[in-house]
């Protein structure tokens, strides 16, 4: 799970990066959408963990918003 973390962390900086760097914006969703899955797998490790429940659940609400933004942007 670290290494997947490790390797979508890099691709959602490219995208950033390149986004940014060409002033293009055709890559945003994919941005968004790569960041809500980054923050649905730390809202999957800190909800495993026992003290830190709470956060964890928080974790996966925000990445729900993070994926639901992203994928609406994708199919308008």
């Amino acid at each position: 799970m670290k290494i997947m973390k490790i390797i979508l962390s890099l691709i959602v900086l490219f995208l950033v990066g390149y986004g940014l760097s060409t002033s293009n914006e055709e890559f945003l969703p994919y941005a968004l959408l790569g960041t809500g899955v980054l923050v649905l797998f730390t809202g999957v490790q800190v909800s495993a963990q026992e003290k830190r429940k709470f956060d964890g659940y928080m974790f996966l609400a925000g990445s729900a918003l993070f994926l639901v933004y992203g994928g609406s942007l994708i199919l308008t």
